[in-house]
């Protein structure tokens, strides 16, 4: 693993899953008093942390109580999120989490490997008020994958990360998938979901197919989506019907509670994909067909009734639902108010078919959306798209793991595998919290809990072969090519190439030498990858040195706020909470200085790091990280000059009649205690002048430190002034130009891309066109051969049954005559006459409107087309029409009234409108001669 220069840790309240906002903002109205616990349980239980790696997830947890919402990120939930309201952004304005006093955390070793480090069990648990401890779930979950994989896996790096995101995010696209990234949980840490948004934002602006409907909804980590412009996307979890399970005591009632309370918060419209497995499928349905109803703020309350009989009358935590979201004169259901399902566990097929027989069997015609986030891949995304198209539905994906956690071993090419752990809700309000799902492999909770839900709503245990918890996403036995991308039971992905099959490492292709380089040291000293044989290494190199410069500036905002809290603790000894972590920041943000400045130092000694290619990101760089140490020593300067002036501050409580002069001379230097010692003789106040004397010297001690920070960082700007590349005229017009050119490129691209497009078009246009002449062509042939083999059957049949003038007298000409009048006139005539009555003749009642149609047709195409018929056949005959007709035309026209309005009737209401020529052919057999 290859240092990253990005903070370690979490460092934003806004790094978490915005479902976890939500529903902190729901139990702040409906439950805030309510005590809740939470257990985290590992799924991998072969896969165990170090001491070491448990260390230092104990320090990490600790700094997750320094965190607080910067005005920045509030504004921006108040333009993402206004849903959200007023009053929970001013709650979470001022809330800060507590780890000292409601996490416990204990490690309990195992194995030892030998050199006396012991790997063991981590045993985590958080307990207090459930709206004051929602918001650990994902941090946690996040801080411990980071441990494992920052010390005890260490056999791999970020190579590739970006460009793989990148990958599937095209592929997702190009195959009309809908998705958003869901990794935070389990991401290998913070820079690689860095590396993934920036893939995958890259690959939603890049040119694809303009047929595909694919595209990047969002994604769940809220600080991400702040931090690259994109929408916070979410829903909602398993936690939220848990706990209101547990609270109520009231299972068989819970989801419609749980999704009373959601519609109460939101309202409708707003936040509506209903999460449907916490119980089981079947049973949240029953509630999901109810019409939406008043809140029964009863429910709300904790009780300690029997499981399932909840009449506490109490007052309720929360607000109740206003009224009944009506439709027309009815309430609507809540499959009507929420816009879609979210499938989390269980056989997507199976749940598919599910819910299209629900919506169809409680009457829902309006499409609907399932959204799919249970460890999907490629290769799932568009099998459950399909299987959700052919029944109707919207789908979009939430996709995790397999972007933020999909690595391989360095040495061996086998996966490195993910970490399968959950944090979930274990009791509220002093009850058990247990969840059920549509998996077995995932039921949590108390085991006789467990038991005693399924059986009060009639569970049925239903097994999947794709439910194995323990190898979610394979294993470290999976060889490259198939354990990257693969689930259990389902096969290899056909999209990995690597190995030989299926979707694309790309990389060889381009003389990588089947290892890319991206991240690889530019000495060329690291398995044999250097400048000589990737020219890409410098860009590359300058890319992940802009974007670790750019933390930084998140580092100095957070320095900004501990050095003002500092200056405000009354306690100025360097042991508080606030003066170690300020220490520990200041030190990491001099390494991540130190780190960029040594490795701009490096690109520029290489030969290529002076070209017109390289230059331009080069001088790009070089400039940044000057600008961004001129930044920090602002901000220590600023500090120091408080610190100082508190110093001068504090000295005057013991000599207020101190002189400008002495003031300086006190605080100039602590070493020499004479003058404070002067000042303890000589002052009334000797407790204060203790006081006033130890804050002095540990304000001396911070100031020295900023003063060696400061001239560490002077040093720096030196150094890099003096690493020249070219003149910085010539890099900066280079740059410019560079600018100038990738602009035009990019616009030339456009243009040819949309000309290819255009010319593809005309050219499916010309086809379509082609076959839809030949295909009109085809069917008139076809109808115009069955009217004749029809017509001349029908004319075999009436001279040989009806006039039984044998075969060596039948009349080969009048069949001969039938034939063409049949194909020529009647067959195009008739179909175009059907389809005019199908498409002009509409009545609201369908019984009036057969009547109508069988009246328009027997009193204008039956005389209009006997009239003709029988003209025809005289002029093919050689006899006169007049004649034929006064013999013949009245006593035909009585007979087809006797029959054929009938037929019609029939043919109207039961026959499909191209089978309908056919039909009164069939009909006609034997009958033209009668």
């Amino acid at each position: 693993m290859k240092s990253c220069g990005f903070p370690e840790g979490i460092h934003s309240l806004l790094d978490t899953d915005l479902y976890k906002l939500t529903m902190q903002c729901a139990v702040l109205n409906y439950f805030p008093d309510v005590e809740v616990t939470y257990n985290f349980t590992n799924r991998t239980p072969d896969m165990k942390l170090s001491r070491a790696a448990f260390l230092w997830l104990e320090v990490q947890i600790n700094k997750l109580g320094n965190i607080t919402l910067s005005r920045e990120e509030l504004d921006f939930l108040r333009e993402a999120c206004p849903y959200l309201g007023q009053k929970y952004l001013n709650y979470l304005s001022e809330f800060r989490l507590n780890p000292s006093q409601q996490i416990t955390m204990s490690f309990h070793p195992v194995d030892d490997d030998g050199e006396g480090e012991y790997t063991g069990e981590v045993m985590l648990g958080v307990r207090g008020l459930w709206v004051e401890t929602i918001l650990y779930e994902i941090p946690l979950l996040a801080l411990t994958s980071e441990a494992y994989f920052r010390f005890c896996d260490q056999d791999w790096n970020y190579d590739d990360q970006e460009e793989r995101a990148f990958e599937k995010a095209v592929s997702l696209i190009n195959s009309g998938c809908k998705f958003s990234e869901f990794g935070t949980r389990r991401r290998r840490d913070y820079h690689t979901q860095d590396l993934v948004m920036e893939g995958l934002c890259r690959a939603a602006q890049s040119p694809v197919d303009k047929g595909r409907k694919g595209r990047l909804l969002g994604t769940s980590n809220v600080h991400f989506a702040h931090r690259y412009g994109i929408t916070p996307v979410g829903t909602v979890a398993h936690e939220w019907f848990m706990g209101i399970a547990a609270v109520t005591n009231d299972y068989p009632n819970a989801s419609e509670t749980a999704l009373q309370c959601w519609l109460g918060c939101f309202d409708e419209g707003v936040l509506g994909i209903a999460l449907t497995d916490t119980f089981g499928t079947p049973a949240f349905l029953e509630a999901f067909k109810k019409p939406v109803r008043p809140l029964d703020t009863r429910k709300t309350s904790p009780t300690t009734d029997p499981l399932g009989t909840n009449d506490n009358p109490s007052k309720a935590n929360g607000k109740a639902l206003g009224s009944q979201i009506e439709l027309g004169e009815r309430s609507k259901t809540y499959a009507e108010v929420f816009t879609g399902v979210r499938q989390d566990s269980g056989d997507p097929a199976r749940f598919v078919r599910m819910m299209r027989e629900f919506y169809d069997d409680i009457g829902v015609k309006d499409k609907r959306t399932i959204v799919f986030s249970d460890s999907l891949n490629i290769e799932l995304c568009v099998k459950y798209m399909i299987e959700a198209e052919n029944a109707s539905f919207d789908s979009t994906f939430g996709v995790g793991t397999y972007l933020t956690n999909d690595f391989i071993n360095s040495s061996t090419g086998k996966k490195s595998a993910p970490l399968n752990i959950v944090i979930k809700l274990s009791s509220a309000a002093g009850r058990p919290a247990v969840k059920i799902s549509d998996s077995i492999g995932k039921n949590t909770g108390d085991p006789t809990v467990v038991d005693e839900v399924k059986q009060v709503l009639g569970y049925v245990e239903k097994a999947w072969e794709g439910g194995n918890e323990s190898a979610r996403w394979g294993t470290a036995d999976s060889s490259l090519g198939l354990g990257i991308y693969n689930n259990p039971g389902q096969g290899a992905n056909p999209y990995d190439q690597r190995g030989g099959q299926g979707y694309g490492n790309r990389y060889d292709e381009r003389g990588y030498g089947g290892n890319d380089v991206e991240m690889a040291p530019l000495n060329g000293q690291t398995g044999g990858q250097g400048l000589a044989r990737d020219p890409n290494a410098i860009l590359n190199e300058c890319r992940e040195i802009d974007r670790g410069i750019d933390s930084i500036e998140s580092n100095l905002e957070r320095l900004r706020f501990l050095q003002t809290r500092s200056l405000d603790d009354p306690d100025a000894s360097q042991n508080t909470v606030t003066n170690r972590e300020l220490d520990a920041l200041s030190s990491e943000t001099m390494t991540l200085y130190r780190n960029f400045a040594q490795r701009i130092k490096t690109v520029k000694s290489q030969p290529d790091s002076g070209s017109p290619r390289n230059a331009p990101q080069v001088g790009k760089i070089d400039r940044k990280l000057k600008t961004a140490i001129n930044q920090y020593q602002n901000v220590e300067a600023d500090f120091r000059k408080k610190l100082q002036a508190q110093m001068e501050r504090q000295y005057r409580i013991v000599r207020p009649d101190a002189s400008d002069a002495e003031v300086r001379e006190a605080c100039s230097d602590t070493s020499n205690q004479q003058v404070f010692s002067q000042a303890l003789l000589q002052s009334d106040r000797r407790g204060q002048a203790q006081s006033a004397l130890r804050a002095v010297e540990s304000r001396h001690q911070a100031i020295q430190k900023i003063e060696q920070q400061m001239i560490e960082l002077a040093q720096l700007f030196q150094d890099m002034e003096a690493m020249v590349v070219n003149q910085d005229n010539t890099v900066v017009v280079i740059e410019e130009q560079g600018r100038e050119t990738a602009e035009n490129v990019d616009k030339a691209n456009v243009e040819i891309n949309g000309a290819i497009e255009k010319a593809r078009s005309r050219n499916r246009k010309k086809w379509w066109c082609a076959l839809i002449i030949l295909l009109i062509i085809i069917v008139i042939v076809v109808i115009v051969v069955i009217t004749q083999v029809l017509f001349v059957t029908g004319d075999a049949l009436a001279q040989q049954a009806v006039e039984n003038v044998g075969l060596e007298n039948h009349n080969f000409t009048r069949s001969g005559r039938m034939a063409a009048y049949g194909g020529v006139l009647f067959g195009p005539v008739a179909t175009t006459w059907f389809k005019f009555l199908q498409h002009k003749v509409r009545l609201p009642n369908r019984k009036a409107e057969i009547i109508a149609r069988v009246a328009v047709d027997q009193c204008l195409f039956a005389p209009t087309n006997l009239f003709v018929f029988l003209s025809t056949m005289a002029l093919m005959e050689g006899s006169d029409p007049k004649k034929k007709l006064e013999k013949t035309y009245k006593v035909a026209l009585m007979k087809n009234w006797t029959v054929w309005p009938f037929v019609q009737f029939i043919n109207f209401g039961l026959v499909p409108l191209e089978h309908r020529v056919m039909f009164v052919n069939v009909i006609a057999l034997g009958g033209f001669q009668k």
